[in-house]
């Protein structure tokens, strides 16, 4: 691949003039980020239903814990899917992502129940996922009052045990529910941007006839590409910086990753998605269907298939397969992770690497359906 570098400088410099007069292009990165991040954080909200836990039994398993423990096996509100001894194996599984929430059922629950009628049980939620913190309260607090009153019916006391739920929120210690969503419309801002861009620029040249002319020039078609995506790709890092300024300076977002890895992170995706633009519009030429064809791939499994809005736990096996090849689904998992837990590598690895693996493929597939004829 032979790149010349005054040919590539002078196809730079047309687009960046063309971008200074060309008002569609301005507004799609500065003003389109700014209202989407607006309406994302003022406009929308979730819910669940279904919480996934993790018990640790820390002493012997009497017959209060295991009457304990048959309370939440019964109920259609939650799934214990790991028992453990140790608290350890369960907060790696609340890092991996495995289960939602962790209650601990204590050495001297038992002893406590019996002479005082007071016991406490710990419950370890991952405040990454506010939604589903608040439901685990909810349902385990239910949970527990009508595992007392069976308690209160069987021993025929009069006094109702106080259960105490000790309850712990991690990466999210404001317990709100709208940093889910604030944090997730900088992936949608950035689906939306980076393909619309290249895929409306592009297909314009087509319809103007400036492609024929570059067609015409010595300029090779790794340069084309180079010259449209680089530009453009520029415009989206404005774009990103800028809706992750709203969602700071509006919705008091907190940060606690490294900006360094969250600019890259942004810098692997623009990448994605530019491609994808150049691609679309490479293949219809058009920028009416660029147009709709932009939105189709980027909107619709943005807000469908990536966790933004609907959890893909809760989908049918099918459509989780379908969501391993939706980008927005491994930009958000991981922006949600360098916002509210840090730089936990566990989860940032796998979803840079899947943006990755998807941005090559889009290029590979640029370089080999992008021809230098005008047919």
């Amino acid at each position: 691949m032979k790149i010349n570098l005054i040919r590539l400088k002078a196809i730079l410099k047309k687009e960046f003039l063309q971008i200074r007069r060309d008002k569609s292009a301005l507004l799609i990165a500065f003003v389109l980020p700014i209202a989407l991040t607006y309406i994302f954080g003022c406009a929308i909200s979730i819910d669940t239903n279904k919480i996934k836990i993790g018990l640790v039994i820390e002493g012997t398993q009497t017959q209060a814990v295991s009457e304990l423990v048959d309370s939440f096996v019964g109920s259609k509100f939650v799934v214990i899917t790991k028992v453990a001894r140790s608290r350890e194996l369960i907060i790696k599984d609340i890092l991996s992502q495995k289960v939602g929430v962790g209650l601990i059922i204590p050495s001297d629950f038992s002893k406590k129940l019996i002479k005082e009628n007071i016991a406490s049980v710990q419950l370890m939620t991952d405040g990454s996922d506010p939604n589903t913190a608040a439901f685990a309260g909810n349902y385990v607090n239910a949970i527990m009052q009508l595992y007392a009153q069976q308690l209160n019916a069987k021993k025929g006391i009069k006094i109702v045990p106080n259960v105490i739920i000790q309850e712990r929120f991690w990466y999210n210690e404001d317990w709100k529910a709208n940093h889910l969503l604030n944090i997730g419309s900088i992936g949608f801002v950035l689906s939306i941007v980076g393909t619309l861009l290249t895929a409306l620029v592009v297909a314009r040249d087509w319809e103007r006839g400036a492609m024929e002319y570059l067609i015409a020039t010595p300029i090779t078609i790794y340069e084309i590409i180079l010259g449209k995506i680089i530009p453009y790709l520029t415009l989206g890092m404005c774009s990103f910086f800028i809706s992750f300024a709203c969602v700071m300076i509006f919705f008091g977002t907190p940060f606690k990753g490294s900006i360094l890895i969250f600019a890259l992170l942004g810098f692997f995706y623009l990448i994605l998605t530019t491609s994808l633009g150049l691609l679309i519009s490479t293949a219809s030429k058009s920028q009416f269907v660029a147009s709709q064809g932009a939105i189709l791939v980027s909107m619709v499994p943005t807000i469908m298939l990536s966790g933004l809005i609907y959890e893909i736990e809760t989908m049918p096996k099918i459509m989780q397969f379908i969501t391993n090849i939706v980008p927005a689904k491994y930009l958000i998992d991981a922006m949600r992770t360098l916002f509210l837990m840090g730089n936990e590598w566990s989860i940032l690895a796998k979803n840079i690497f899947g943006i990755v693996a998807i941005a090559a493929f889009l290029i590979f597939m640029i370089f080999r359906k992008t021809k230098k004829t005008i047919d």
